[in-house]
């Protein structure tokens, strides 16, 4: 695609396999105290960053529950899990990552995990090494679905929104993407895009294999 220079990719769910990992870490967290975290539920939590998303678990869970307490108790778990395992890799990305720096576009990262939480996960992967930028979600001031993390990487990469394309798995990252200019292609993970989001959406396609193939065209 002679217009595109530049691809973004959220991390959680559409780099790394992690959003399985967090949802079975919630719910054996969760159990051992007697509460209960379905997939439903994890969804409303995929895309936001800390603050976000303690604020979702209290509106889910009531502020009677501890619930600060079990998101760093899960939170150390996946963390402990991580220094010695090395996390799923998601269809496609090896290779559409080799293609995009083998054909002179450039790359970032643009994930609401802090930068210490990226690095664990990054340990055994150094895909962070491998791009052109990342940018974390403590190193901007506003979350998903504000655009500042696809604005601030669009920057970093020397590129004008309308020349990237962002590629996200959740409401509030294809929210940003399209708040900030973006074309945006979702490739779902746990969620399929609803009405409202295919408003927003450039793409849907089924895995990172088919956005390669698309960028070859």
């Amino acid at each position: 695609m002679k217009d595109v220079k530049g691809v973004i990719f959220d991390m959680d769910g559409v780099i790394l396999d992690t959003e399985t990992l967090s949802l079975m870490f919630w719910e054996k967290t969760l159990k051992s105290h007697g509460i209960e975290m379905d997939r439903e539920k994890h969804i409303l939590l995929m895309g936001k960053n800390s603050e976000e998303t303690l604020k979702c678990l209290k509106e889910i869970y009531g502020e009677d529950v501890p619930i600060k307490d079990y998101y760093l108790e899960k939170g150390q778990a996946v963390i402990d899990y991580l220094e010695e395992n090395k996390p799923g890799v998601k269809k496609g990305f090896e290779s559409l990552l080799k293609y995009l720096i083998e054909n002179g576009y450039k790359s970032a990262i643009a994930t609401s995990t802090a930068r210490w939480k990226m690095a664990n996960r990054m340990k055994f992967l150094h895909f962070d090494e491998m791009v052109d930028c990342v940018i974390c979600g403590d190193e901007v001031n506003k979350s998903k679905p504000n655009p500042e993390i696809f604005l601030k990487a669009a920057e970093k990469l020397g590129l004008k929104p309308e020349e990237c394309i962002v590629i996200e798995d959740s409401k509030s990252g294809v929210e940003a993407a399209y708040k900030g200019g973006f074309r945006c292609i979702m490739v779902p993970d746990y969620k399929k895009p609803d009405e409202e989001m295919k408003e927003m959406i450039f793409k849907v396609m089924d895995s990172l294999e088919d956005v390669e193939a698309w960028l070859k065209k």
